[in-house]
C-alpha cells in the first residue's frame, strides 16, 4: 500500500474517531487545547492501526506469490513424456 494513501486513510479514520469531540467544541463543552489532543491521540491510533492492517496485508500477498512460484517450480519438476518415448 502506498505510504500516502496510508496517511490519508489515517488522517480520515483519525477525523471520524475526532467528530464528537468536534461537536463538543462547537458547543463550548471542550476547550481548544483538549480538542486537539484529542485528536492527536485519535489520529495516532488510526495511524498505528492502519500500518499494522497494512503490514498485514502485505504479508498475505507476499505468502501468496511465494506459493504460487512455489507451485509453478513443481509443475516444472515434474517430468513430461518426450517425443521419442511415445
Amino acid at each position: 500500500m502506498n505510504p500516502a494513501a496510508r496517511l490519508s486513510l489515517a488522517l480520515v479514520a483519525g477525523l471520524v474517531l475526532w467528530l464528537p469531540t468536534l461537536s463538543a467544541t462547537l458547543r463550548g463543552d471542550v476547550d481548544l487545547f483538549e480538542a486537539a489532543i484529542r485528536y492527536l491521540v485519535g489520529f495516532l491510533l488510526a495511524r498505528l492501526a492502519v500500518g499494522l492492517l497494512a503490514r498485514l496485508i502485505h504479508s498475505y500477498v507476499d505468502g501468496a506469490e511465494q506459493d504460487v512460484a512455489r507451485t509453478i517450480t513443481s509443475m516444472d519438476d515434474i517430468d513430461r513424456p518426450t517425443a521419442s518415448a511415445a
